[in-house]
C-alpha cells in the first residue's frame, strides 16, 4: 500500500508538472500566431509556477500594439518581475527556456525597447506631469536623463511664462540640479527688484538696499536713489545727497557734479569760495591745483615738430616736447610721449603719468584710458574711478557707455560710474532712451535707470528708431513700440528696415 501511494504521489507531481510546463508552451505557441486572449489567459495561469517565462509573455503581449491589451507600464511591471524571477533559477532551468526565446539577452533586449517606447509615450504628452511619471517608475531607463532634462527645460519655460520672483524661486527649491539655474537665479534676483522696487520711491530702493545686501541689484538700487535724489542736478540736491547716503557708490560723483554746479565759471573767486564750502571735498589737491592755474589761458603750439603751449601773449610757457597735445578741459591737456598718453596742467607739471596707451579728455573729471589692452577710467588726480578690467568701453550714446567684462555687460555713465551693473549677456547702446539688452538667455529693453522696461521675452531685438524696433521670437520677426505693444505681430520669416 505504500508503495502504491507513492507511485501515485509521483505520478500526479508529474502530470501537473507536465501539464504546466504544457500551459507555458502553449502560451508561446498562442503568442506566436498573435493569439492574445489565449497565450494572456495561459501566461496568467503558470505565473506561479514559472514566473519568468510567463512575467516575459505578459511584457510582450503588453508592449505591442496590436492587441487590446497594449499598457507600456504594464509591459515594464512583467519585464521587471520576469528579470527579478530569471536571476533566481538554476542554470539548467535558464537554459530550459531558451526554447521559447527567454533569456538573460532577450530580457534585457525587451526591457531596452520598453524604455524606449515608454519614454516616447511620456515625452508625447508634452506635460511635466508625464515626464514625472516616466522620471519615477522608469528610474533605470537610459533615457530618464534626457527626460529630466526636457522636464526642467519645460518648468523653466512655465517658470519665465509666469514672470514671477515667486514662479522662479519655485523652479529654483525644485529643480536645485537643473542647467537651467544659473539663468533662473537671475531672472529670480531680476523679478525679485523688480517687485520690490515696481513703484521706483526712494524708499522702497532703501529697503531693498538694507534686505538684500548681496543681492546683483544693489548697485542698480543704489543708482537709483541717486538718480532720485539729484534728479533736477541742483547743488541743493548734491548736498544733500552727499549728507544722507555718505557709503552710496556714487558719493564721488555727487561730489564732482557739485563741484561742477558750484564753480561753472572756473574762476578763481568760486573756486575759493567752494574751497572754503565744502571743507571735506575728497580731490582738494585737485582743487587748490585749480585755484593756482585758473586765471592762466593756454594755446596748442608746435615748434620743430613738437607740441607745447603758449600763452595770450605768445610766450611759450610750456616747453615743446611732446609727440602730440590736445587742448585743456577742466583744467589739464592731453599729450603724448613715447607713444605713451598722459595729462598735465596749466603749470606743465605731469599729473597723470604717460601710462596709458589711449586717453580721451576730461569730462566733468573722469576720463575714459586704455592700459595693456584693458580700459579704465581715472579721475583728474590719477585714481581709478573704473579698473583696467574692461574688455571694451564703447562710444557714449545718450549719456552711457557699454562695458564688456568676462563676457558680461553693463553701462558706464559719462563720469566713469558703474550705473548699470554687469547684469546682461548682450548689450547696446541707449537709443531713444532705451537700450537693447540680453539677460537669462531672452531680449528685451531697460531705461536708463536700468530697470526693465520691455520684458526679456524675445529672442532678439533691434534698436529703437522713430518709436519702433524690430523683434524676434519662435524664429519669426515683428514691430513693437516703446510701450511694447506690437505694431506687426511676429510672423515674418524676413522684415526689412
Amino acid at each position: 500500500m505504500p508503495l502504491t501511494r507513492t507511485l501515485l504521489i509521483t505520478i500526479l507531481l508529474f502530470s501537473s508538472f507536465v501539464l504546466h510546463a504544457d500551459k507555458v508552451d502553449k502560451g508561446f505557441k498562442a503568442l506566436k500566431i498573435y493569439n492574445y486572449f489565449e497565450a494572456k489567459h495561459l501566461f496568467t495561469k503558470s505565473m506561479k509556477k514559472d514566473p519568468s517565462p510567463s512575467s516575459y509573455g505578459l511584457s510582450v503581449i503588453y508592449s505591442r500594439n496590436d492587441n487590446p491589451f497594449s499598457n507600456i507600464d504594464s509591459a515594464y511591471k512583467y519585464i521587471i518581475r520576469s528579470e527579478n524571477t530569471f536571476h533566481l533559477l538554476s542554470p539548467k532551468k535558464q537554459l530550459s527556456f531558451v526554447k521559447y526565446g527567454v533569456s538573460k539577452l532577450s530580457i534585457d533586449s525587451l526591457k531596452g525597447f520598453i524604455h524606449s517606447k515608454a519614454f516616447e509615450i511620456y515625452r508625447e504628452k508634452g506635460t511635466i506631469s508625464a515626464l514625472n511619471k516616466f522620471i519615477n517608475d522608469y528610474p533605470t531607463a537610459p533615457q530618464c536623463f534626457d527626460a529630466i532634462d526636457l522636464r526642467n527645460k519645460m518648468a523653466f519655460e512655465e517658470a519665465k511664462k509666469e514672470g514671477t520672483y515667486s514662479a522662479y524661486k519655485k523652479f529654483i527649491d525644485t529643480y536645485p540640479l537643473a542647467k537651467e539655474l544659473p539663468a533662473a537665479k537671475d531672472l529670480y534676483a531680476a523679478a525679485f527688484f523688480e517687485s520690490s522696487t515696481k513703484n521706483n520711491t526712494i524708499e522702497e530702493f532703501e529697503k531693498f538696499v538694507r534686505e538684500q545686501p548681496n543681492s546683483p541689484f544693489v548697485e542698480q538700487a543704489e543708482n537709483s536713489i541717486y538718480a532720485l535724489s539729484t534728479a533736477k542736478k541742483t547743488i541743493r540736491e548734491y548736498r544733500d545727497f552727499i549728507k544722507k547716503y555718505p557709503s552710496n557708490r556714487n558719493i564721488e560723483l555727487a561730489w564732482i557734479n557739485l563741484y561742477a554746479l558750484s564753480t561753472a565759471d572756473y574762476s578763481t573767486e568760486t573756486l575759493i569760495r567752494f574751497k572754503n564750502e565744502f571743507p571735506q571735498y575728497p580731490f582738494l589737491e585737485s582743487l587748490m591745483q585749480e585755484i593756482t592755474l585758473s586765471e592762466k589761458q593756454l594755446f596748442p603750439v608746435r615748434e620743430n615738430g613738437k607740441w607745447g603751449f603758449i600763452d595770450e601773449q605768445g610766450h611759450i610757457t610750456i616747453s615743446c616736447i611732446y609727440e602730440w597735445v590736445e587742448e585743456y578741459s577742466e583744467g589739464l591737456a592731453e599729450c603724448g610721449l613715447n607713444g605713451k598718453s598722459g595729462f598735465i596742467n596749466k603749470a606743465g607739471m605731469l599729473v597723470i603719468p604717460f601710462l596709458y596707451d589711449e586717453v580721451e579728455a576730461f569730462h566733468k573729471g573722469f576720463s575714459i584710458v586704455k592700459h595693456n589692452n584693458r580700459f579704465g577710467i581715472i579721475n583728474k588726480t590719477g585714481k581709478q574711478v573704473a579698473p583696467f578690467e574692461f574688455d571694451e568701453i564703447s562710444e557714449f550714446s545718450e549719456g552711457f557707455a557699454v562695458v564688456e567684462k568676462n563676457g558680461r555687460y553693463g553701462y558706464l555713465s559719462e563720469s566713469g560710474i558703474l550705473t548699470i551693473p554687469f547684469s546682461f549677456t548682450k548689450a547696446g547702446d541707449f537709443q531713444e532712451g532705451l537700450a537693447a539688452v540680453e539677460f537669462g538667455g531672452q531680449s528685451g529693453y531697460i531705461n536708463k535707470n536700468g530697470q526693465v522696461a520691455i520684458p526679456y521675452k524675445y529672442d532678439w531685438v533691434d534698436n529703437f528708431k522713430g518709436g519702433l524696433a524690430k523683434v524676434k521670437t519662435m524664429k519669426q520677426f515683428g514691430v513693437i513700440n516703446n510701450k511694447g505693444e506690437f505694431v506687426i505681430p511676429c510672423q515674418y520669416d524676413l522684415l526689412g528696415d
